[in-house]
């Protein structure tokens, strides 16, 4: 009988010691999560001062390099070839639309993956660093398409008429 109490009040003390241990595991990792967006919120705050102020030398070292683009137009290389193409990528619709964004409504943060504005139309690492830029603006939109007719007269004349750009991919396992 002495053991079955002794046994009951083991269970107890185990039960009681391992919701309390879940009970501020579940606080420290809510604390953990709220420090971690306020972080993100100061990122984008920073990178949006950059943008509002045109501060080209802060945001040329905020960009993770090749910068892609949207085929066919070349991705950015480097910081000189940023500032030098900084007018055709961010054009006063994306400034407009990033300095007028609000952190809660418009910025998701996408776990490691990083953070992103409006579903994806500019998407940052955790760290402030710009890692795509999904927007084109008219002046892309018009380079991109004297490239690709530039690209379609280079093929033979018998396969350079055609209604849509497709490539199918296959990949053996």
């Amino acid at each position: 009988m002495v053991r079955c109490v002794i046994s009951a009040k083991i269970k107890f003390m185990t039960k009681t010691y391992f919701l309390a241990t879940l009970f501020t595991l579940i606080i420290n990792l809510g604390s953990a999560q709220e420090q971690d967006v306020k972080e993100e919120h100061q990122n984008v705050q920073a990178f949006i001062n950059c943008i509002a102020n045109r501060n080209l030398d802060t945001l040329k070292s905020l960009v993770r390099y090749p910068l892609k683009r949207e085929y066919s137009l070349p991705a950015i290389a480097n910081e000189a070839e940023f500032i030098k193409r900084y007018d055709e990528v961010f054009d006063d619709a994306l400034i407009k639309l990033i300095v007028g964004s609000d952190f809660k409504k418009d910025w998701t943060i996408v776990g490691q993956r990083g953070i992103m504005l409006n579903s994806g139309g500019l998407w940052l690492e955790n760290e402030e660093r710009l890692i795509s830029v999904n927007y084109q603006s008219p002046v892309e939109k018009e380079k991109r398409e004297e490239i690709l007719i530039n690209d379609i007269r280079l093929l033979h004349e018998s396969i350079n008429v055609y209604e849509n750009r497709m490539v199918i991919l296959e990949i053996e396992t």
